[in-house]
């Protein structure tokens, strides 16, 4: 069923992030906002923050990584976790992007590929998600980069 556009926009304007922070439409799902750093570019020993909000479901099957596109923040993404409604979902704000805006630039998936590195880590890591299976659901530069993201690391392995 395809969505006309009035309704498509009622619906995103419903489920906008003040809703989701507020937890309304989504009850069965422990939502908690996280911070993970993320390497500033290759071959740096600096490192900065990456600020996101992580949804933990009960008996959730797998994980999902959410990741917005160039000139949006991870509360643009939020409204995507209907689409994994059974799913834990993380998303984060990309360098330059959200809450981290102040003294960062984008580099339209360059340098944003080591974010996506520090958010599988930290993913990996926490004790209710380290043995699910993880996938990436990106748009515009989340989607190039998470693309990207896989093959550095393959090539790197």
């Amino acid at each position: 069923m395809l969505l006309d556009s009035h309704t498509f926009l009622s619906l995103l304007s419903l489920l906008s992030m003040d809703n989701i922070e507020r937890n309304i439409w989504n009850t069965k799902a422990k939502t908690e906002h996280v911070t993970f750093y993320s390497q500033k570019e290759a071959g740096s020993n600096e490192w900065i923050a990456r600020k996101g909000v992580l949804a933990i479901r009960d008996n959730a099957p797998a994980t999902v990584l959410l990741l917005h596109g160039f000139g949006n923040d991870k509360f643009d993404v939020g409204p995507f976790r209907l689409l994994f409604k059974d799913y834990n979902a993380m998303t984060f704000d990309f360098r330059a992007h959200g809450e981290s805006k102040e003294d960062q630039i984008s580099t339209l998936g360059h340098d944003e590929v080591y974010d996506i590195f520090a958010a599988v880590d930290f993913i990996k890591t926490h004790p209710k998600l380290k043995d699910k299976p993880l996938f990436a659901y990106g748009l515009s530069m989340g989607a190039a980069t998470s693309i990207d993201r896989k093959s550095t690391r393959l090539n790197s392995s």
